[in-house]
């Protein structure tokens, strides 16, 4: 115990040490999180109350539920590992990792061991509603020939400045598949840290989604490696509203021959909220016909709103790979609104539908459907209502993208 405590103490000065950016490139580009002091790990009933309310809302069963009074997992896949066993999951994040790996790493008393045995399948709903600092370790461990489907949902009842910070530790076999979607609707009290990272094995595949929509500020990093013959996609949306600021940076590594990288980045910004978007693709020597790309797109809705795209790429050009970048900008077309509203669509209808067609082709990267029309209805509820953090009315059957991701 006496050394667990040496080794707490130790984790806590080293996160406080870090800067929340340390690559040069970006250091220019970064939003800092408002982190706490420390983590009390009291008990919230007003939590408690709101997950229940969402269960019942949203009509899903939760196989997980984070909340501040602790940690609820029902599965045969989920095994909570607490105290001095943290501390051996967590280690390897130290040494060079950033500040928010680091505050999980000096402050969770917990962890969250996911595994899909070989030749096994799993399919996993998690619930997180924090109202005080909530430091998040997720190790998930899907083996050979196993499948993984796993949406999260984060929602938050803080009345002062917090933070919820889910790290994933990601571990993939050969020939598996991982279905991982996060959908963050924190209110503005909360700010989020999120990191994925981890190794994909050979001919195995990863679609990462992730949509921010709620939380003050969000600082969100993923780092994966691929394998040969392995695809690795990353989907990201940002859907912001005044005041507002994400930071959002994705890192694929190709470091194995004929292996895939995509990552495709879409962000809806309005009033005066700001969004960095870095997107970085890394091609190694030797890793001959390899296929990836970085892409970042924005729609302007405001003029006070801004928006950062930096792709880019490290690419030994010995390899013969296909590889590409493109960034780029806009507002909404006067012309397709004005063909819309010729058509007898009002206005604002008009605008909500130009803005999903936008979001259409980042909502295609997500499998499960419930998690989909949820970020819909979510982003539609902030169109309708300009607030977030609530749980959103899902009755969206009129919107075609509906009808389009259930095909």
């Amino acid at each position: 115990m006496q050394q667990y405590k040496e080794f707490v103490e130790e984790a806590i000065g080293y996160y406080k040490s870090l800067p929340f950016e340390t690559r040069e490139l970006y250091k220019r580009y970064m939003i800092n999180l408002r982190m706490p002091d420390g983590v009390s790990n009291k008990p919230s009933k007003e939590a408690d109350a709101f997950a229940d309310k969402v269960s019942e809302s949203m009509g899903l069963k939760f196989d997980l539920i984070i909340t501040d009074s602790g940690i609820k997992g029902s599965l045969k896949n989920i095994e909570i590992v607490d105290s001095e066993r943290v501390e051996a999951a967590t280690r390897k994040h130290m040494p060079g990792e950033d500040k928010v790996a680091s505050f999980v790493h000096a402050y969770a008393r917990k962890a969250i061991v996911m595994r899909v045995p070989s030749g096994e399948s799993a399919s996993i709903n998690v619930l997180s509603v924090n109202h005080g600092p909530a430091p998040i370790f997720l190790s998930l461990v899907v083996e050979d020939d196993a499948h993984l489907s796993l949406s999260e949902y984060y929602f938050s009842t803080s009345h002062e400045q917090s933070v919820v910070t889910p790290v994933h530790e990601l571990h993939v076999g050969k020939r598996a598949e991982v279905d991982l979607s996060l959908l963050h609707n924190e209110n503005a009290k909360t700010d989020i840290g999120n990191l994925c990272k981890g190794s994909v094995g050979e001919h195995s595949g990863v679609r990462f989604s992730s949509a921010y929509i709620g939380g003050g500020y969000t600082r969100a990093r993923t780092d994966l490696d691929v394998s040969d013959h392995a695809k690795v996609d990353v989907s990201e949306i940002v859907f912001s509203s005044d005041g507002q600021k994400f930071d959002i940076g994705s890192t694929v590594t190709n470091s194995k021959p004929y292996s895939t990288g995509i990552v495709n980045s879409g962000a809806v910004m309005s009033g005066k909220s700001i969004c960095v978007l870095k997107g970085f693709a890394k091609i190694v020597k030797g890793a001959r016909g390899v296929n990836s790309h970085v892409n970042q797109h924005g729609l302007i809705l405001d003029a006070d709103a801004r928006i950062e795209c930096l792709p880019d790429m490290s690419i030994d050009y010995s390899n013969d790979v296909t590889a590409g970048h493109s960034a780029g900008t806009a507002p909404i077309s006067r012309d397709v609104l004005f063909y819309l509203t010729s058509r007898g669509i009002p206005e604002a209808e008009a605008r909500k539908l130009y803005i999903m067609g936008f979001l259409s082709k980042y909502l295609a990267n997500i499998r499960d459907i419930k998690m989909k029309e949820i970020i819909i209805a979510t982003m539609l509820e902030k169109m309708n209502k300009s607030s977030f953090g609530t749980v959103p009315d899902t009755r969206i059957e009129k919107y075609w993208v509906l009808e389009s991701a259930k095909k």
